[in-house]
């Protein structure tokens, strides 16, 4: 009887760290669609919940010795599913609150405090649970290790993740799945850890709050969001949420809160078609590499002399919607939902014209698509006259110096692949890249647009004399000319990401280029060695043993941290950034930590005191090999995060029994607040300064600096 209720109270532990996890990737998944920013945001969004947990965990180790935690752990759950689904709901309409119209670009500094709010309280509840848990589970049974229920939370993560990912694949929107969770929570809360049968009936009021949540607030919050204008249809796929809205008689179609220009843009559509067709003597294969809607093929139906179009477009719900509005007629068309670019290797045939039409690299998945990798595989696809063509976003009047080197950054990049490439000035600036390609001067493409008797509504003959002036051709050429020094765009090397996040800092008027700038100037070898020696000092000086292990605690949890979103970005670069395949890297980890734990328990007790930091010294080894072989990454990457994940979860145990100390539950907390800690500093020097300033190979080098540290560390003790 006794082991029954023991094990009911670990599978409440587990319980919490499936909602946990499940909250965080709400949260993270509800502000992108506010903020639509890169990496960055997601690393002040993670920094911050990281932050926030620990501070809430060191309170937790506090309080538990202020309250009955019998009463205490059942408020808190409770407190926690309802913070959880009102802040989802502040969260999403931050831009309303604030009075911040869609079409604003925020900037880092405003995203940083904004998000620091928001995510105060519900992430204060959520670190305090760790010490309330040891201590609540160890009143009914002394004895229970903390390695056991450390290991019921970490799987309950794992669960958590893989969970949210099957109710997205379901098409579960994200409001209706933290919801369901809550509800789940809520059961538990009531067959669990309530102590009587009224506190049980008071807690069973909250599910029908939940329902009612779910069918008539969300609808109401939802159409606040997006006022003024009016919700057509919603939907969310494993890539993005999508919103379509009608304002003033215009269709506008955002994908994670950020408007997708091709719908209903004819302007837009028929300059990213035009002006590659023009640029070919013959086209007949087309190939799109993102979206095409109704308005791209009615653009190309123009052009008698196609043949086929093919379009390459990951997000499969996404594109056969578009497919129900296109007319297919008397030209063939194939589709291919799969990742773009692994899927250029595997085409046996080639295009005439090959249009690019996605997002511009504002994150290391876009980024992939602006490299010589990428570029190179192109060509390979092309005939030998055939044409390649992007865009990039521009201006007629004024370029910054950044905004040059960004596009020259990519035009060298180009020219590693294409021997001639033509440039088309304007808001938009496109890019007609061939081996050769036809000029793209106003008289020849208004010939061509004459010879062919195409009709458009933009681009005409008045609108090319404008467009394609040679004053405004040679402010192009000049300014990029006017830049010496470019480096080429790799998926080592993300330059592209690098320009491009100085270039949305600037608009937003941040100061983070000021910084990315200076540093830039400096080798990144040099400057993360030195950081490197500068924590081994003031980890080895640490003379008190408690000290010593919570710094150490706290750099285990840093380099676990920046060892995750290391994986997780060489994923997103070189396999492709599948929303369900990153869900099982945070399983694999979290499945790592788990097992670790639980091996601990029943093995460890000091057996392997260097083993671990030795492991953590030669994984980012491995990893720098395995990407220059480039073998099996899709299999190589998620086995590193279970081992990296094994370490993380045999080293708090480890760790916390080290400690000489009586208040274990008190220790416990103060431990995993320092772990938390240490992946807060990871998560925000990692994403915010290393990997945009100098890129993967740096911040491979990086990591396992910290992994020597770590060993010396432990060596000198």
């Amino acid at each position: 009887m006794i082991m029954k209720n023991y094990s009911k109270y670990h599978f409440f532990t587990f319980l919490i760290g499936t909602l946990s996890m499940f909250a965080q990737v709400v949260f993270m998944r509800l502000a992108s669609t506010v903020f639509h920013g890169n990496e960055l945001t997601y690393c002040i969004i993670t920094g911050h919940w990281l932050l926030w947990t620990s501070l809430g965990s060191r309170l937790g180790s506090y309080l538990i010795g202020k309250f009955n935690v019998k009463k205490f752990l059942p408020l808190l759950s409770m407190f926690y599913v309802v913070a959880l689904i009102l802040f989802s709901y502040l969260i999403y309409l931050i831009r309303p609150i604030l009075q911040i119209s869609n079409s604003e670009i925020l900037g880092l500094g405003k995203i940083f405090l904004i998000m620091a709010g928001f995510l105060a309280i519900p992430t204060l509840l959520n670190g305090m649970f760790f010490p309330v848990l040891v201590k609540f589970i160890k009143k009914l049974r002394p004895g229970t290790p903390v390695s056991g229920i450390y290991a019921a939370e970490v799987f309950g993560s794992a669960f958590g993740s893989l969970l949210f990912a099957l109710l997205i694949f379901l098409n579960f929107s994200t409001f209706a799945n933290i919801h369901i969770i809550a509800a789940v929570v809520i059961s538990g809360i009531i067959l669990i850890v309530l102590p009587n049968s009224k506190s049980r009936i008071l807690t069973a009021v909250l599910i029908p709050v939940i329902i009612i949540s779910i069918f008539y607030i969300k609808p109401r919050v939802t159409a606040q969001r997006w006022q003024p204008m009016t919700i057509t249809e919603q939907y969310e796929t494993p890539y993005q949420a999508v919103v379509e809205t009608h304002y003033e008689g215009k269709k506008v179609v955002y994908g994670n809160g950020e408007v997708m220009p091709v719908f209903s843009n004819i302007e837009f559509a028929e300059e990213i078609v035009h002006f590659p067709m023009l640029a070919h003597q013959n086209p007949e294969s087309i190939l799109i590499i993102g979206l095409a809607d109704s308005s791209i093929v009615a653009q190309l139906r123009k052009y008698k002399t196609i043949d086929s179009v093919t379009i390459i477009n990951e997000n499969r719900q996404l594109q056969t919607r578009l497919n129900r509005t296109i007319n297919k007629s008397n030209i063939e068309f194939n589709y291919h939902s799969t990742d773009p670019v692994t899927d250029l290797e595997s085409i046996n045939r080639n295009f005439d014209v090959i249009i690019l039409n996605i997002s511009q690299p504002v994150n290391i998945l876009w980024n992939r698509f602006y490299t010589s990798n990428f570029f190179n595989r192109a060509r390979n696809i092309l005939h030998p006259e055939g044409v390649f063509a992007l865009n990039l976003p521009g201006d007629e009047n004024y370029l910054s110096k950044e905004h040059i080197r960004f596009l020259k950054t990519i035009h060298t990049t180009l020219n590693q692949s294409f021997d001639k490439i033509e440039w088309i000035p304007g808001q938009t600036i496109h890019l007609i890249a061939g081996a050769p390609a036809q000029k793209m001067d106003y008289k020849s493409v208004a010939d061509r647009l004459q010879e062919r008797n195409i009709e458009n509504m933009y681009i005409t003959d008045y609108y090319l004399v404008d467009r394609l002036s040679p004053m405004k051709i040679d402010f192009l050429k000049n300014n990029l000319n006017s830049v010496h020094k470019t480096k080429i765009n790799t998926l080592m090397t993300p330059v592209a990401f690098y320009f491009n996040t100085i270039l949305w800092d600037q608009k937003s008027g941040g100061f983070l280029s000021v910084i990315y700038k200076n540093l830039n100037k400096v080798n990144g070898f040099i400057v993360v060695s030195a950081l490197g020696i500068i924590v081994l000092v003031g980890l080895v000086l640490r003379r008190k043993p408690e000290n010593f292990l919570i710094a150490e605690m706290t750099l285990v949890g840093f380099f676990h941290m920046i060892f995750e979103n290391l994986l997780i970005i060489v994923f997103q670069s070189y396999i492709g950034a599948l929303y369900l395949k990153i869900i099982f890297l945070f399983f694999a980890f979290m499945v790592g930590a788990g097992l670790g734990a639980l091996y601990f328990h029943k093995y460890g007790r000091n057996k392997w005191r260097y083993l671990p930091f030795l492991v953590m010294v030669l994984l980012p080894v491995v990893l720098y090999l395995a990407i220059n072989l480039n073998i099996l990454l899709q299999i190589l990457l998620p086995l590193i995060l279970l081992i990296s994940g094994l370490v993380d979860g045999y080293l708090f145990p480890y760790i916390l029994d080290r400690f000489q100390a009586q208040q274990e539950s008190s220790i416990a907390g103060r431990l995993y607040a320092a772990d938390i800690l240490g992946s807060c500093l990871g998560a925000y020097l990692f994403s915010a300064i290393i990997l945009p300033i100098w890129g993967i190979e740096v911040s491979i080098f990086f990591i396992g600096i910290v992994g020597l540290v770590l060993l010396v560390g432990e060596f000198s003790r």
